[in-house]
């Protein structure tokens, strides 16, 4: 309930310092912190994470913080890795980078339908709030948002191939 809380008191805090922002990514924001962290600092916190942060204050390249934000993703989208401890550091490096890969999602991908394979067959099921742009940022944020641009729609209705090939 706590972690809750405080969750819910820096997104206020955060909502009213950023006017403007779109309720789409600040959803998709406060899924990441739930699922990478579980929102609370005891997981911020835990031994394997203070490890990952000493590997990573030697060079290392592992995620870390309520985003769990790798150091090099962090360095693209200038990004404090220091203040991904801090809810507030979290939810504003986490719209930067949530809102950077929409955009470009939007390039590829549109309509309330995604193309999933199941069982080697292709099926089509509802994209997350109905928008196939977000149900790729959102998996992007694990998958690397280079998976954004990697896969294009070709002239067969629900299917995508790679970008680079040419049918």
């Amino acid at each position: 309930k706590s972690d809750i809380e405080e969750l819910a008191r820096a997104l206020i805090k955060w909502s009213k310092k950023n006017g403007g922002y779109d309720p789409k990514l600040l959803t998709a924001m406060v899924t990441f912190i739930f699922r990478e962290s579980k929102g609370s600092p005891l997981q911020v916190n835990n031994p394997k994470e203070i490890v990952m942060r000493i590997l990573n204050f030697f060079g290392g390249d592992h995620s870390q913080g309520y985003g769990q934000f790798k150091p090099s993703t962090a360095k693209k989208y200038g990004i404090d890795m220091n203040k991904q401890y801090e809810l507030d550091g979290s939810l504003d490096a986490l719209y930067k980078m949530t809102n950077v890969n929409y955009q470009n999602a939007k390039k590829f991908y549109g309509g309330p339908t995604i193309t999933v394979s199941e069982n080697k067959k292709y099926k089509e099921i509802p994209a997350i709030g109905g928008d196939a742009a977000l149900h790729l940022t959102i998996g992007a944020h694990n998958a690397g948002e280079g998976i954004i641009d990697q896969w294009c729609e070709t002239n067969i209705p629900g299917i995508a191939n790679k970008c680079s090939e040419a049918k």
